[in-house]
């Protein structure tokens, strides 16, 4: 995703660390509080404007031009199943405000994974089936301070019986006029893991985006903020595809590394802001963290 753009009359490129540094409006926040809102909520001294600068364009080159506005973003410093932060990143913050504030900056990304879902939450599964569209739930819990939305992807293999657990049209209705773009607000969602039982490798192939783009449809637009992922987190919620209705799992019929690539190629996009499992064993997940590829 490019975030280049033009200056006004004069032809040339706008660089991801100028477009961060741009003065904000009298309704944005300043650079230190962006700061402050990446490293979910932490201050460090020394002067904001550089170390801002420098996460701003050591992210753009890890994500295709995007600049981070959530801390969730910053967890793709993360190298390791140890959440050791980047080494290159940090020499750079070194170079820009200095060893004092490079080490607290290094302080506050170490412990980053601890502060980026918000603190209070609302499920939805099964909502729908239970409150009419006029009580509008989710944005009476926006109203009241809720931040965290854990949404699931469509359950069209369940017929209407999945529409009436899980009416995403009405939550991205409900959703509609919620400013999702701040960096307290978390919205994530779960693939379709369910498939026919006598599906095939091919039929299966592309599962995870074909729910995905199916979600995206049925939500709808939301305030995500222009050129930002649609979603704040994707978990694959099993480690293999089940098959519907026996609700059996199809455990050699998709390689595990395929089915998470699906996965990665969403962040790859800039669809997705982070990817993560649940319901996975501890080989399994070992045998996760062993990929290259990996992302978190």
């Amino acid at each position: 995703m490019d975030i280049e753009h033009s200056k006004a009359g004069e032809g040339e490129k706008t660089t991801p660390t100028e477009l961060a540094m741009e003065a904000p409006s009298a309704a944005e926040p300043t650079v230190e509080e962006k700061l402050r809102q990446l490293l979910g909520g932490v201050a460090v001294g020394g002067e904001a404007a550089p170390a801002y600068a420098t996460i701003c364009e050591h992210f753009a080159k890890k994500m295709r031009g995007r600049i981070p506005t959530k801390p969730i973003d910053l967890t793709h410093f993360y190298e390791g199943a140890d959440r050791r932060v980047s080494p290159e990143l940090l020499a750079a913050l070194r170079v820009a405000v200095g060893d004092q504030t490079a080490a607290e900056l290094g302080v506050a990304l170490e412990t980053l994974w601890q502060r980026v879902l918000p603190k209070i939450g609302i499920g939805t599964m099964g909502m729908t089936a239970k409150m009419t569209p006029e009580e509008r739930p989710l944005k009476t819990a926006y109203d009241n301070g809720v931040r965290l939305f854990p949404l699931l992807d469509p359950l069209t293999i369940m017929g209407p019986m999945g529409a009436k657990m899980n009416n995403v049209e009405a939550q991205g209705n409900d959703l509609r006029d919620c400013d999702l773009s701040t960096a307290d607000s978390f919205i994530g969602s779960a693939p379709q893991i369910f498939v026919k039982a006598d599906s095939t490798l091919e039929e299966v192939r592309g599962v995870i985006r074909r729910s995905f783009d199916l979600m995206r449809k049925e939500l709808g637009p939301l305030k995500v903020g222009e050129g930002q992922p649609v979603l704040d987190g994707y978990a694959l919620v099993m480690p293999t595809l089940i098959g519907f209705p026996g609700k059996v799992p199809l455990n050699d019929l998709f390689p595990y590394g395929e089915l998470w690539a699906e996965m990665e190629a969403l962040v790859d996009e800039g669809l997705v802001r982070s990817i993560g499992i649940s319901n996975h064993t501890t080989h399994q997940i070992d045998a996760l963290l062993s990929s290259p590829r990996v992302l978190r």
